[in-house]
């Protein structure tokens, strides 16, 4: 049976006196009662929050609105951040050849991961987050510190293998491969047969002939080491490159380097001669490692442009 709850209101104002009665369930009652305190509890929790905070309707909105912005504004630069490491991955592509070039040992996947690791713990100031906002500002910071991580380790690559390139480049410059001279190579390196002696002997050089005397060139950087008249070799030039390499320009015409003279590839040394023992116009050139004397045309480029 249900039961019922009445409420009767008299109204002395009224003429016939009779009084206005309300009939309620005591169910419905209840319910009614409760969902009044639960609105009044939030609204007081709502003003309660806003007055100790100094917010208002327009400062939550401000708020939210600010927040949006944010949001939005971390992701725009997560594309931004995400477009860069591609760049810095097309970046270890180009370093990974130049390493070739540079014939440097390529870097595992494991060394490459050793170079980046390290533990990332979280970040204590993203707790005061919402978790959107936290997760979006935490992937932005991973992102970062592994962007700059992967910077630091190819700015270590990269300064090995420019190094290493330099090092390349100088021991080529260095490196006795230009044409000393034009004309024909009349005798090569290894026994011939003496021309005045007509014996057996071992050539140390070519010869080059030319009857115009020619111009003779510094077949790589270098320093000149001696610069006068050597018996048999007549008017001579050495040159010592580094790396080991000397080249030697013999029976010149003349010369117009002295000793100590710093001289680049394709520099004039002097002319083509027939000074010394020798039985025309050519020039004896020679190439030595240490004092180990080594075939000339093994260093040649004879695609090299005399300038």
């Amino acid at each position: 049976m249900k039961r019922k709850v009445s409420i009767i209101l008299h109204n002395e104002y009224v003429s016939s006196g009779k009084p206005i009665v309300f009939n309620f369930e005591t169910r419905k009652l209840k319910i009614f009662f409760l969902m009044v305190v639960s609105l009044f509890l939030f609204s007081t929790s709502v003003l309660s929050f806003s007055f100790l905070n100094n917010l208002n309707p327009e400062s939550l909105i401000e708020i939210y609105s600010k927040r949006d912005f944010y949001i939005s504004s971390i992701s725009k630069n997560l594309n931004l951040l995400e477009n860069n490491i591609k760049k810095v991955n097309n970046l270890i592509e180009y370093e990974k050849k130049l390493r070739i070039l540079a014939s440097l040992d390529p870097l595992s996947d494991d060394i490459r991961q050793l170079g980046l690791g390290g533990n990332q713990s979280e970040d204590q100031r993203f707790k005061k987050f919402d978790p959107l906002t936290k997760k979006l500002i935490a992937n932005v910071d991973q992102k970062l510190m592994h962007l700059e991580k992967v910077i630091e380790f190819e700015k270590s690559n990269f300064t090995k293998i420019e190094k290493t390139l330099d090092e390349h480049y100088k021991l080529l410059k260095h490196t006795p491969s230009v044409v000393p001279t034009e004309g024909r190579i009349m005798s090569g390196f290894g026994y011939r047969i003496d021309p005045f002696t007509k014996g057996s002997e071992f050539h140390t050089g070519i010869d080059i002939a030319n009857q115009s005397n020619p111009p003779i060139y510094a077949s790589a950087d270098g320093e000149v080491i001696y610069a006068n008249y050597l018996s048999g070799y007549g008017k001579t030039v050495k040159i010592d490159h580094g790396y080991g390499y000397i080249t030697v320009y013999a029976h010149m015409k003349s010369f117009n380097v002295k000793v100590g003279d710093k001289v680049k590839r394709h520099q004039l040394i002097g002319y083509m001669g027939s000074t010394g023992r020798s039985t025309g116009t050519h020039l004896h050139y020679e190439v030595r490692i240490g004092n180990e004397k080594i075939n000339p045309i093994k260093f040649i480029d004879f695609d090299s442009i005399i300038e």
